[in-house]
């Protein structure tokens, strides 16, 4: 349980933000970052017409009048971390269990993204919580997408948002393409996906590396050998 010394309040206004606690920009017309997350919980004041997405535990939101509080839940292993915000007009729509959209209109080939990314919602569960939520927002370039926080301006959102994910915690550029590419391609249970993500940001130990065109993956569960084979892939799991 969190004391409220691990809460914050960011006032957003005129493209302008000022928090107590944390350091936060716009470094676009919609782009919020906070440059090192350091409370566990935002209160995110904003228009009443305005919504704001971060990749968080859950949110709550509250409209009083013309303005919106945007409450925002953080996990623990993001702290300290650099993570994006979207702050923006467009209506959210909920599209299924803890799946939202944020746009008015949504073409028929985005909608087939977001019917295959049902498995995808259950690794973000886990991994978060229950109350934890999706958001597919087909306006936004794919270098802000992250965690919870997908874009459609690619052919590959989940890649592209595990990518993103990824490089907080590695800096290997040929293991960070692989492990997405393993994280998102719906081979691996949930649970060897999620003992993956927890063991990269330090819940287990875990030793990742990679040997030509193969991955190694080493923790206290099991060992995986993961390659590439043209459009196929080889997987194989030794449980300890």
């Amino acid at each position: 349980m969190h004391d409220l010394a691990d809460y914050d309040i960011c006032i957003l206004k005129n493209n302008m933000v000022n928090c107590e606690l944390n350091e936060a920009k716009y470094i676009a017309d919609y782009i919020l970052v906070l440059e090192k997350l350091s409370s566990y919980n935002i209160l995110f004041v904003v228009r009443a017409t305005d919504n704001i997405i971060c990749p968080g535990e859950n949110f709550q939101e509250l409209v009083w009048g013309e303005d919106k509080g945007f409450l925002w839940s953080f996990p623990g292993f993001l702290q300290g971390k650099k993570i994006y915000c979207v702050h923006t007009e467009a209506y959210m729509r909920k599209f299924n269990d803890n799946l939202y959209v944020l746009e008015n209109n949504t073409s028929s080939k985005e909608l087939k993204v977001l019917q295959n990314i049902s498995y995808y919602s259950s690794i973000i569960k886990s991994l978060l919580g229950r109350n934890a939520c999706l958001f597919f927002i087909p306006f936004l370039k794919p270098q802000y997408s992250m965690l919870t926080i997908l874009s459609s301006r690619t052919g590959k959102p989940l890649l592209y948002a595990t990518q993103n994910f990824l490089r907080l915690y590695i800096s290997d550029t040929d293991i960070i393409q692989k492990l997405a590419d393993l994280i998102t391609s719906g081979l691996l249970s949930h649970h060897t996906i999620i003992s993956i993500i927890k063991g990269i940001i330090g819940y287990n130990k875990i030793n990742v590396f990679t040997s030509g065109n193969e991955l190694f993956i080493e923790t206290e569960r099991f060992d995986l050998t993961y390659k590439k084979l043209g459009k196929g892939r080889e997987i194989i799991i030794h449980d300890h």
